[in-house]
């Protein structure tokens, strides 16, 4: 996300500053930075980014033009390399950092950092993500770099859309070509996002249609816009400004009323919020402030000195923010959300402050190579009693003549700076590729399949005790367990329907029923128990108890079990086991309320086997994704699973 509307090195050029944008920047950081740290605040405050897209599209855009209609050309070597000088250095700064500071935390907090580092730094991340399968929404596991996605789609949008500007700029028609880019873009995401989320949201093509409005925006309005020469045309201009404030609202609606996993966000809230985002920016231009005293109000909340302090700073905030919380909840799993929030909005403060002032500013002054012979004169002035001549300067120095506090910060920024590079080279050659839960995960579909086959070749499978743990086993907790009474269930036959959670238990499972049927995958849902309670019906596989366990991925309505209970039949029992997972997976609150409404209509044949409050009590058994159980925290998942499936095997006929 750009945030300077003016020539990142010096020229000739005349400066334009563009008002209102950079209080726009700092509500998009903001909206941003509630979404990912207040869990629930702001449910889709993921549009931030579509509006620093539209930002960055309008500006980008408009200062090419605006060189074109000075020069009759376009500098592209000069454009580019002033966009290099202004994004750049601030991302450099920020992995090294952060790869640091994971290898500190080690563990998980280092997965797949190696192809992070690479493709961060090329601005090519969306894309391996997308080429890895990645999936963006996922809340286990998260990984250090994910924010730096849309930093590549703009990157490449730099990079093409001059050459596009190039030949377009000279057509009388040339809104229309940003038009049917943006139309067909948005058109994309909507049909993709049905069938891959993550991809329609990664896509540079899919997600281009923010930065094409901006375009447009550009091309139809130059920001400079004479100010109304007649008393109608003051009034139709005047109208943007109560738009921009209607403008304003949308967003607010969309970002705290929609969710995230919500298609409709994909299919119409996006575009509609990057509509939103060209409107305020239209409402707070010079003849619009003019005409419109609704207008001015807005333009003076969005220059406001805070607003514009914290805009400048938007795009480290954006950097800073995402990696800070995700090795905080490596390190802290089960801090509180909200003091972790506070403490990462913090420090992203604080160093997007650091990064602007010792390496942003000054790269985009002077250069990168420029700044770094710089620094590099200056360690080497601080050690040395004799004078130094600083590269390109005629002048001389010595330790004596920086002041104190120059010292100080240079010798702690070279240290710093040391100490992060060999922390980081560590971290990035020990990275794994694979999360402690994905081997755990792995580990345990080998098994399951192995149990599988057993059952189909017609084996009596063996309960094996589960494999011993590599962890080592946790202090005693005043917390009791759920008490587990003795097998009741005889030779009630039992039918486990399952997502990762259960997977992950799957070898205690097997062990503790060796003739069970398991069936479990990752990232299923409720929507697929229809077809998998069928598939066994079929098969005559299915058991006189079944257990299902899909509250973690989706929520859970009172007609869907009403479907499973219809489909296993009267005969049968239905065990389901609620979820428990991090307060921003809202759904599983939703999911674990049907789950308990679905046990007072139907006492008899529902019975819940409540993972959410054991799990609750012993959050120290959980894995980092404070979701599934840890190998020490499979027995007490387990145990949960007797308890409840005990009591069904008693409601039978017989028992």
């Amino acid at each position: 996300m750009s945030t300077s509307s003016t020539s990142p090195v010096r020229s000739s050029r005349p400066s334009v500053r563009y008002p209102g944008l950079d209080g726009m920047r700092a509500l998009a950081a903001a909206i941003v930075l509630v979404y990912h740290l207040i869990p629930g605040a702001a449910p889709a405050g993921l549009i931030g980014v579509d509006v620093f897209f539209v930002i960055s599209g309008y500006l980008i855009t408009r200062l090419l033009i605006n060189e074109y209609e000075r020069n009759s050309r376009i500098e592209l070597k000069a454009f580019w390399l002033r966009r290099l000088r202004r994004l750049f250095p601030a991302l450099a700064f920020m992995v090294l950092v952060c790869v640091a500071l994971a290898a500190l935390v080690g563990g998980d907090a280092l997965v797949k950092a190696r192809l992070q580092t690479i493709t961060a730094l090329t601005y090519t991340y969306n894309w391996a993500q997308i080429a890895t399968g990645s999936d963006y929404f996922a809340a286990s596991d998260p990984l250090l770099l994910t924010n730096v996605w849309s930093l590549a789609i703009e990157q490449q949008f730099y990079i093409v859309w001059p050459l596009v500007l190039l030949v377009i700029v000279r057509w009388r028609g040339r809104a229309i070509v940003p038009g049917l880019l943006a139309i067909a873009s948005a058109t994309s995401m909507a049909i993709i996002s049905g069938t891959n989320l993550s991809r329609a949201y990664y896509g540079t093509d899919t997600h281009l249609f923010g930065l094409m409005i901006g375009a447009i925006l550009a091309m139809i309005i130059s920001g400079r816009a004479p100010r109304p020469s007649s008393p109608r045309l003051v009034r139709l201009v005047g109208l943007w400004g109560p738009a921009g404030w209607l403008a304003v609202a949308v967003l607010a609606a969309i970002g705290t009323q929609i969710y995230d996993d919500d298609r409709g966000l994909y299919i119409w809230g996006l575009p509609v919020a990057s509509l939103a985002s060209a409107i305020i920016i239209r409402a707070v231009m010079p003849d619009v402030t003019v005409a419109s005293a609704m207008a001015r109000g807005l333009c003076a909340i969005l220059e406001h000195p805070v607003l514009v302090w914290i805009g400048t700073r938007s795009y480290g905030l954006y950097l800073w923010h995402w990696p800070l919380l995700v090795l905080a909840n490596y390190q802290w799993p089960s801090a509180s959300p909200y003091l972790v929030g506070a403490c990462v909005a913090a420090l992203s403060l604080a160093l997007a402050e650091i990064s602007l002032r010792y390496v942003e500013d000054p790269m985009r002054r002077a250069g990168i190579i420029a700044t770094l012979r710089a620094w590099g004169a200056i360690v080497v002035a601080s050690f040395r009693r004799g004078p130094h001549r600083l590269r390109g300067d005629s002048s001389t120095m010595t330790f004596r003549h920086l002041s104190v506090g120059r010292r100080i910060v240079t010798l702690a920024m070279t240290t710093v700076t040391a100490a992060a590079v060999v922390l980081a080279s560590v971290g990035l050659a020990v990275a794994p590729t694979k999360t402690t839960l994905q081997m755990q995960i792995d580990a345990a579909r080998a098994q399951l399949d192995q149990h599988n086959d057993a059952r189909r070749n017609g084996a009596a499978p063996q309960g094996t005790a589960s494999p011993k743990p590599t962890e080592p086993s946790p202090p005693p907790s005043d917390k009791k367990p759920p008490a587990t009474d003795e097998d009741k269930t005889g030779n009630v036959s039992l039918s486990f329907i399952g997502d990762s959670v259960m997977l992950a238990a799957s070898p205690a499972i097997t062990a503790r029923w060796p003739k069970a049927l398991v069936d479990a995958e990752v990232s299923r849902a409720m929507p697929s128990i229809d077809h998998l309670i069928s598939r066994q019906l079929a098969a005559d596989s299915l058991g006189d108890v079944v257990i299902v366990g899909l509250a973690t991925n989706g929520t859970i309505r009172d007609d869907q079990i009403e479907g499973v209970l219809h489909a296993i039949g009267a005969d049968r029992r239905l065990v389901l086991v609620n979820g428990y997972s991090r307060p921003k997976a809202r759904w599983v609150i939703d999911a674990n309320a049907a789950i308990d409404n679905a046990a007072r209509q139907h006492p008899d044949r529902v019975f819940v086997a409540n993972w959410h409050t054991v799990a609750a009590d012993h959050q120290d058994l959980l894995a980092s994704d404070q979701t599934h159980p840890r190998k020490a925290g499979i027995d007490l998942y387990v145990k949960t699973l007797h308890s409840a499936i005990n009591e069904a095997a008693t409601s039978l006929d017989g028992h």
